[in-house]
């Protein structure tokens, strides 16, 4: 089947391919289309690549942002902080967005429609809801009440335990973003 390329079409937004295919059966042409994880954008020369932070926080985020810069400097991060669940899910699944570091329990405020989840639940809840609709990366950086075995089931790509290491969370943005 003969396939014209149109080249890279949004990668930003997940639309890495498309082609236009001529199968010659009656009925005309086909459409091809191929999505892909977000693509980091090129900017002023560096790699720009968008983290949302699911904390409330301020002093851990940053240090965090100060550990992942200082960490690859080539790169543009741009951070945005959530301290809701709702408003963090609604950030990791834009598509602008390339990862996602989420830190449960208490330091996110739950979600009011769910007032009977534990820590644990509050997690997975928000890592299905984030995958389900944009498959970025997400790394979990918690305490005991949430275990590393059962967010990674869920879908978390990465598990930090607090208290979290400079080299723990570079070793885990570097997975995460095949750095």
């Amino acid at each position: 089947m003969p396939r014209c390329p149109l080249g890279t079409l949004s990668p930003v937004g997940g639309l890495v391919g498309a082609a236009i295919v001529d199968d010659g059966a009656a009925g005309g042409l086909d459409f091809w289309f191929h999505f892909d994880h977000p693509q980091p954008r090129h900017m002023n020369g560096k790699q720009q690549i968008n983290v949302v932070i699911g904390n409330r926080e301020e002093a851990l985020n940053d240090i965090y942002t100060e550990i992942i810069r200082h960490a690859y400097p080539a790169i543009d991060f741009s951070f945005t902080v959530a301290t809701r669940v709702p408003d963090f899910i609604e950030l990791a699944c834009d598509q602008g967005t390339n990862l996602a570091i989420l830190m449960p329990p208490g330091n996110i405020d739950s979600d009011p429609a769910r007032p009977d989840s534990t820590p644990e639940t509050e997690a997975i809840f928000i890592i299905q809801a984030i995958k389900a609709r944009h498959p970025i990366p997400i790394i979990v950086v918690a305490a005991s009440p949430v275990r590393a075995e059962t967010v990674m089931a869920a879908g978390a790509d990465q598990f930090i335990y607090v208290p979290a290491q400079p080299g723990q969370i570079e070793s885990a943005v570097a997975a995460c973003l095949k750095l």
